[in-house]
């Protein structure tokens, strides 16, 4: 056990998934205590990406039933750790349908008070039948896909 105290505890696991796989327990599950920890594996994250000149880190949240743990992992190339999984399948119906509902529900993000009658101009240049996936922050589609965004949409 590297540290133990009341809100957390930190543990380097004998057998760990990688090369510097450490593990925090979670002493408590109200958000702020979550959101803490976290920070705190974010700080670990870095410092074990920066110190093992790692290619990446992984930081995987379990909050299970009986315990919750927040895991860090260095990550190198051939590290011989896969973290994929199998997409389940959908309906493009079921996904247009998931698509709308969540449109329906945000529309209004962005955009000034009923007060106003004058609409954001970033809302305005979005079309509604435009795919989740290419709508970026600046509120703009875009045919050219950053790779990054695009790894993002994947079905759990």
């Amino acid at each position: 056990m590297i540290i133990e105290n009341p809100l957390f505890t930190q543990d380097v696991p004998e057998k760990g998934a990688t090369r510097g796989h450490i593990i925090f327990g979670l002493a408590s599950r109200t958000p702020e205590d979550i959101a803490l920890v976290g920070f705190c594996a974010n700080i670990t994250a870095s410092l074990l990406f920066e110190r093992l000149q790692a290619q990446g880190t992984n930081i995987i949240m379990d909050l299970g039933k009986d315990s919750s743990s927040i895991h860090v992992l260095a990550r190198s190339e051939n590290d011989g750790l896969n973290l994929l999984w199998q997409p389940k399948p959908i309906d493009p119906s079921q996904l247009n349908d998931i698509q709308e509902r969540i449109r329906n529900k945000t529309f209004f993000i962005g955009k000034e008070s009923k007060s106003s009658p004058k609409e954001p101009e970033s809302a305005k240049s979005v079309p509604a039948n435009a795919p989740v996936h290419d709508i970026h922050k600046s509120g703009t589609t875009d045919e050219h896909e950053d790779y990054l965004v695009k790894q993002l949409h994947r079905i759990p």
